[in-house]
């Protein structure tokens, strides 16, 4: 199900709830507009599309749903296509739709003035059994960045016309030598474009990497996640300040941001049991 809400006098109320037209949706994304509303299903691997009114913000009718299909060697997590992670193109005329269990990108055509979707094409094939998760894109140069949960890695990619992706670099999320279980989740970008963070969920770490002007990620260091199964992380850049959803420990962590992009504690941390997301008010 999909829930949405409209702020009043500093409250956020629930206008409507509505199917998300697949099973188990973990990921939305808005084109620039506010147009289109793109949901992720994960666990039927299709996308939903729905065309919005523009002064409601509610769907003007039932989803535009697409199956995607594919799958890898993982047969525990890949057994069939799982949709994980939606975003646009910078020109916002793309769609990027990131499949863990198809270990593919799928792009989808999307033209602004009829707010349709065309036919998807294949972005980019990760490695087999790689898991890819979600995407960071670059705010200067023609490079996304995609965080490979069952191989915990990050894959610098260059983008070309059509949406398609070509891989430039891997590096490894963990530090070098560890052989513990791991799923690598988030991954998140600085405004400047020289920082990359990526949480490790069993290795209990957040990554730092330093990008060149390149685009090529050089790891920094890993700094403890202050819980346990980091899953998602949200940079406040005003505050120059990272918090960490630990999901199994129910805990938001705190650090501070030091000019270089390294971590430090910031605080004792707050108890959000389950927590699972962190958002930004705008």
């Amino acid at each position: 199900m999909i829930a949405i809400f409209r702020t009043v006098a500093g409250r956020w109320d629930r206008i409507a709830r509505l199917p998300s037209g697949g099973a188990d949706p973990c990921h939305l994304a808005l084109d620039r507009a506010q147009s289109v509303l793109v949901v992720a299903n994960y666990s039927s691997g299709s996308v939903a599309f729905f065309q919005l009114n523009l002064d409601s913000g509610l769907p003007l009718g039932p989803a535009d749903v697409r199956l995607q299909h594919g799958s890898g060697p993982d047969r525990a997590r890949q057994e069939r296509a799982h949709a994980h992670w939606v975003g646009f193109t910078a020109d916002g005329r793309w769609l990027w739709a990131v499949d863990l269990g198809a270990d593919a990108i799928f792009a989808y055509p999307f033209d602004p003035r009829t707010r349709r979707f065309g036919a998807a094409t294949i972005a980019y094939r990760a490695a087999p059994g790689s898991g890819p998760r979600h995407l960071a894109v670059h705010p200067h140069l023609p490079i996304v960045y995609l965080v490979n949960e069952l191989a915990s890695t990050v894959t610098v990619l260059a983008t070309g016309s059509n949406a398609q992706l070509r891989p430039i670099a891997t590096v490894s999320s963990l530090p070098l030598g560890y052989a513990g279980d791991n799923g690598a989740a988030e991954i998140a970008l600085n405004a400047a474009g020289t920082c990359l963070y990526v949480s490790n969920r069993g290795h209990d770490s957040v990554a730092l990497f330093a990008i060149a002007p390149n685009g090529l990620p050089s790891l920094i260091e890993h700094v403890g996640c202050g819980g346990r199964w980091p899953r998602f992380i949200r940079l406040l850049a005003c505050q120059s300040r990272l918090l960490v959803a630990n999901e199994r420990s129910g805990s938001i962590a705190s650090f501070r941001i030091a000019g270089d992009g390294r971590l430090a504690p910031h605080g004792p941390g707050v108890s959000a049991p389950g927590i699972a997301y962190i958002g930004e008010v705008a």
